[in-house]
Formats: structure tokens, C-alpha cells, sequence
């Protein structure tokens, strides 16, 4: 029978191996915690980029109010000036007008192009005040209810045809004589894309293409040449009137060098017409009579 000594002596060993044993698991658990802990705080640094990006955080409805030369500045595709070399009145006409004059003003406006500014456009109706009644360029309809017009100079010379479908969706086609200085094939004025309504055309194997200048802003129009991945601004557009759906007319700025003048003005002329179509379609089916 072990005596009261050596029973003192088991109990003291067992103690001590129990607080050696709590130790080393105290010590180990401490030593994981802070090596996860210092893991996780190493994995968390780089994965989410706080930084704020507000090109990417800006709302819809400023893309659908801002001109587009001030939507696209920035942009690297977009020409970086634009200069016209002509500035061309177009009379204001409707569904049923049968004679579209044109008249050139470019020589009786001396102020400096810097956009279709409220100053610009002032000093094209005083040249239209001072100008002669000569149009450069007339579009007269063929007959009343019908949808071929022809385009004739100031000498009264035909130089072009214009046929326009019976509905908006479908494409405009102008021909030109074998020996005309404009073009050498026939160009068809259609929709890119149905629901952009923006208008396309192909001159001498380049792409042209005329925008709206915001998603609800149909007064006022860019003409693009599509270069590649580079979009040049060959042409400008602005109604007379802000609800252009109604009327089609008004201030067209143009760039030669880039795109054939007369080729500029009656696809204009073109697009203009889609949109009063598609006004007039939207009438019939009951979806309003407004839009582009």
C-alpha cells in the first residue's frame, strides 16, 4: 500500500503534465489564429479595387440628353474637328410639300464656324435675308401622291433621282446620270438598325452614317464617315423648328472635302422624310405621333 508521500508525489506529476499539456495547446492555437489571421489579411489587400470610377456609374438619362459631340469628346474614334467648307439652307417642308429648294450660304455668312450655336445660327437667317432666291439645289416631287422626286441645280439641269419607299423601314435609292461629278453608282439610304433608327450609305466604297445627336434629341444630327474603328465628322444638321417630327428643315453644315455636298443634302433630305413617316406610322397604330 503506497504511502501518503509517494501519492503526494503522483498527484503533483499528474498536475503538472495537465499544465504543460493546456500550454502547448494554448501556445499552438495561438500561433494558427495568428498566422490565419495575418493570412487573411494579406489575401484581402489586392482583391477588390475601391477606387471609383464615375465614367461607369453615371445614369442612362445623361447619355439621353447630352449633344453627341459632348457624349463623344473623349472618345479616340471620333474625328477631333471639325471644319465645313459649305452651310446650306434647307426650306422647311412637310408630308405633302412638292418642292424642296436648297440654297447655299456659305459665302454670305462671315462668322467663324465654332458649332450650330445660337450665333451661328442667327447669322444664317440674316444671309437668308440678304441672299438671292436662287436655290443651289431643288428636290421636286414628281406628283402629288407619289414618292419619286428629282433633283435639279441652280441652271435647272436634272442631276440626280431620289425614289423613297412607302414605309420607314425601308431604303431610299438615288441615281445618278453616267457622267455626273457626284457619284458613279446608285446609293440606298436604309436603317442600320431598326430600333436606332439611325440612316446608312455607302458612297464610293466608304460608310456614312447619320446619328441622332442624343436618344430623344431628333432636331439636331451628325453625319459620320466611318473609317476603320475611326468616326470623321463630315456633317451637321439642326431643324427651324424643336419639333422636327412635324417639319423637316433648317440648318445643314457640310464638309466637301470629306463627303460629295449634294449626296449630304438629299440623304438629309431622306432621313427627314423616314422620320415624319415614322411619326405618322406610330399615328395609325396608336403609339403617338412624336419620336425620331
Amino acid at each position: 500500500m503506497a504511502s501518503a508521500i509517494e501519492l503526494q508525489g503522483m498527484n503533483d506529476g499528474l498536475k503538472r503534465r495537465h499544465s504543460t499539456r493546456a500550454s502547448s495547446t494554448a501556445t499552438a492555437l495561438s500561433t494558427y489564429t495568428t498566422a490565419s489571421s495575418t493570412a487573411a489579411r494579406r489575401r484581402s489587400t489586392p482583391a477588390i479595387n475601391q477606387q471609383y470610377n464615375s465614367s461607369e456609374d453615371e445614369p442612362p438619362s445623361y447619355y439621353n440628353t447630352q449633344p453627341q459631340e459632348a457624349l463623344t469628346a473623349s472618345l479616340p474614334k471620333d474625328s477631333p474637328s471639325f471644319a465645313p467648307t459649305h452651310t446650306f439652307w434647307v426650306t422647311p417642308n412637310g408630308m405633302f410639300t412638292r418642292s424642296i429648294p436648297v440654297y447655299d450660304l456659305t459665302s454670305d455668312i462671315s462668322t467663324p464656324y465654332t458649332g450650330l450655336s445660337s450665333v451661328y445660327k442667327a447669322s444664317v437667317q440674316t444671309a437668308l435675308k440678304d441672299h438671292s432666291q436662287t436655290p443651289c439645289y431643288t428636290l421636286t416631287r414628281q406628283s402629288w401622291y407619289g414618292q419619286h422626286y428629282n433633283i435639279t441645280d441652280a441652271t435647272g439641269a436634272s442631276i440626280a433621282d431620289w425614289q423613297h419607299p412607302w414605309s420607314s423601314g425601308g431604303a431610299a435609292v438615288l441615281t445618278f446620270p453616267t457622267d455626273s461629278t457626284h457619284s458613279t453608282h446608285a446609293v440606298a439610304v436604309r436603317d442600320k438598325r431598326w430600333y436606332l433608327h439611325n440612316q446608312t450609305f455607302v458612297l464610293n466604297s466608304v460608310t456614312y452614317e447619320w446619328r441622332n445627336d442624343g436618344m430623344f434629341v431628333s432636331q439636331a444630327m451628325t453625319l459620320y464617315k466611318m473609317l476603320g474603328s475611326q468616326r470623321v465628322t463630315v456633317g451637321k444638321y439642326t431643324s427651324k423648328w424643336w419639333w422636327s417630327w412635324s417639319g423637316g428643315g433648317g440648318t445643314l453644315v457640310v464638309d466637301a472635302n470629306e463627303v460629295d455636298e449634294l449626296v449630304a443634302v438629299v440623304s438629309l433630305a431622306v432621313v427627314l422624310k423616314k422620320k415624319r413617316q415614322r411619326a405618322a406610322e406610330r399615328r395609325v397604330s396608336g403609339g403617338g405621333g412624336g419620336g425620331c
